[in-house]
């Protein structure tokens, strides 16, 4: 009977002691310090991300994108930028450029959708004007 309580209380102890040790090593990873080069992956693949899906974002989307863009232009950029060599400025630079051009793409493309809309509504009335004053002159 104590063999079995002891075998237990062991068991017990392992099973804590790996608990504390995960979140310990949770806690160290999730704490590490933040990189000029975590800066840029992150960045790149937030641009990357935008890239393959902006064709299909709704306002809502790309109000949650430039909010994260913020975050990642301003208050990341902020906290590494003193650490930035020349290449870096530039690569961060591409990426800035590439997000505003999907941007300016995605907004002309629903310029051009609303402007295509404005003329058929306007062919459409001009039709109707045109059939009236045929029909009354008739």
């Amino acid at each position: 009977m104590f063999i079995n309580n002891f075998e237990k209380r062991q068991f017990h102890v392992n099973k804590y002691s790996s608990f504390m040790l995960l979140t310990l090593l949770f806690t160290l990873v999730s704490c590490a310090p933040f990189t000029k080069e975590k800066y840029i992956e992150d960045l790149r693949t937030f641009v990357s991300e935008t890239k393959e899906s902006y064709v299909n974002y709704s306002d809502k989307d790309w109000a949650k994108a430039d909010e994260q863009f913020n975050q990642l232009t301003v208050e990341q950029y902020n906290k590494i930028k003193q650490n930035l060599t020349d290449e870096d400025k530039v690569t961060i630079g591409k990426l800035k450029g590439v997000y505003v051009a999907l941007k300016l793409k995605k907004g002309a493309k629903t310029l051009m959708d609303q402007a295509k809309d404005i003329f058929n509504q306007a062919q459409g009335a001009i039709e109707e004007v045109l059939d009236t004053t045929q029909t009354k002159s008739k």
